[in-house]
């Protein structure tokens, strides 16, 4: 992985990785509710509008908030594995969903 790595850096970027996934399909041309749900959960925990399309710049690399996004969901994301709380009950959907997975 990186230099620095330790037994939460696994989660905390398969963390990125699905909230990247969940978040270009969401911009697809019919996204599958359940997509568009779980994505509606994370942009409400993000303090952000259903229409936000800020994750990306025009050249698709991070904007700074897109990036914030990013290391809020997965620092939520391992703290809700080691202690089984989510800041949020709609969170605690989201979690649990990529958990099982």
């Amino acid at each position: 992985m990186f230099e620095g790595a330790n037994l939460s850096s696994l989660a905390h970027e398969g963390a990125h990785w699905y909230l990247d996934l969940l978040f270009r399909m969401s911009k697809s041309k019919n996204p599958h509710p359940f997509v568009t749900a779980q994505m509606a959960r994370i942009l409400e925990f993000a303090g952000k509008s259903q229409e936000w399309d800020g994750m990306f710049d025009a050249k698709g690399d991070f904007t700074e908030e897109g990036r914030k996004l990013q290391e809020q969901f997965a620092e939520a994301f391992e703290v809700y594995l080691m202690t089984g709380k989510a800041p949020s009950v709609g969170m605690r959907s989201v979690f649990n969903t990529f958990k099982q997975w």
